[in-house]
């Protein structure tokens, strides 16, 4: 089961979530961009296989930068330098967020200034993993 899910309802078909689904609300936002959000409690995720839950993020719809790099889950606009050091290190994390589209970022402005606050998440939680 789904705990909830906002997007298209032709995602019912698109990804194979529409035997997970008990009840559908259909509200009209108006203009539609392709934002897709999906909200699973711990409890539940944690109850799905390994395979399962595989399959739960292939079926997802991308985001503007999300990667699976070398078993670890990057997403953001995170710097190539903290992905390196994150391979170097191999920590025992699920993986390392920037949450956000921070306007210093890789990709948002020409030369990255400022501190960019990386986090690292995983069973036991969520911590900061780098400010940089």
């Amino acid at each position: 089961q789904i705990d909830c899910i906002v997007g298209p309802v032709a995602w019912l078909k698109s990804y194979p979530i529409a035997d997970s689904v008990k009840s559908i609300l259909n509200f009209n936002f108006g203009s539609y961009s392709g934002l897709g959000l999906v909200v699973m409690n711990r409890k539940a995720w944690d109850e799905y296989t390994d395979d399962q839950k595989r399959a739960m993020w292939a079926a997802q719809p991308a985001t503007t930068a999300r990667a699976m790099i070398d078993g670890y889950v990057v997403s953001g606009l995170v710097p190539s330098e903290i992905i390196e050091r994150l391979l170097e290190e191999r920590p025992d994390i699920t993986g390392i967020t920037l949450p956000g589209m921070p306007g210093n970022a890789p990709g948002m402005a020409p030369a990255k200034t400022g501190t960019l606050r990386t986090y690292a998440f995983g069973p036991s939680g969520v911590a900061v993993y780098s400010d940089e």
